[in-house]
This record gives structure tokens, C-alpha cells and sequence, in this order.
């Protein structure tokens, strides 16, 4: 996972999309990332060391929708970073005037 992380973050880089690819991979992957050092995660994939912030507000942004119900599934595809990621949000439904 986390050499899928680094090939896609760096693919992304070419593209001026490091950062928000950053955010991405670390968002669709907080489950896996919640017990890593943020520090420790960022040598792994070659980014500097600023990026911890980031990866922790990742992290806990990742809990937060996790309680207000709102998830993310990744299905295999052809893109380059391996997935392709829809949100499902819980709404509520609409008052009705009956």
C-alpha cells in the first residue's frame, strides 16, 4: 500500500497535484494509515517532513466523516492511482407537507 501511496503522490507531483493527491491517498486510506507515525509516513513516501500536519488533519477529518456516515468506496479501475473512489452521503430526507 504504501508503495502505491509513493507511485501515485509523485505521479501526481508532475502534474502540480502533490498535495492534493497527498490528501486524497492518505484520506482513502486512513484506516490503514490511523497507527502510522506522520513523520515516519512521510520518509516512507518521499515527501518532506510538513506534510506530517497535513497527514494528521487527514487522519482526523477521515474519523470525523466515519461518525456523521459519510464514507468512501474505492473500486478497482484503470487510473493510475488504482481506484476510483465514490462518497456516499447520508442526507436527511426532505420534509413532506402532508
Amino acid at each position: 500500500m504504501i508503495e502505491q501511496i509513493k507511485a501515485a503522490i509523485q505521479s501526481a507531483a508532475d502534474t502540480n497535484q502533490k498535495t492534493a493527491m497527498f490528501h486524497f491517498q492518505v484520506l482513502k486510506n486512513a484506516d490503514e494509515l490511523s497507527g502510522i507515525d506522520p513523520k515516519g509516513f512521510c520518509k516512507e513516501v518521499s515527501v518532506s517532513d510538513a506534510y506530517a500536519t497535513e497527514f494528521t488533519k487527514m487522519i482526523a477529518l477521515a474519523r470525523l466523516m466515519k461518525e456523521q456516515g459519510i464514507t468512501l468506496e474505492s473500486h478497482q479501475t484503470n487510473r493510475v492511482d488504482g481506484f476510483q473512489t465514490k462518497v456516499n452521503i447520508d442526507l436527511p430526507k426532505p420534509a413532506t407537507n402532508e
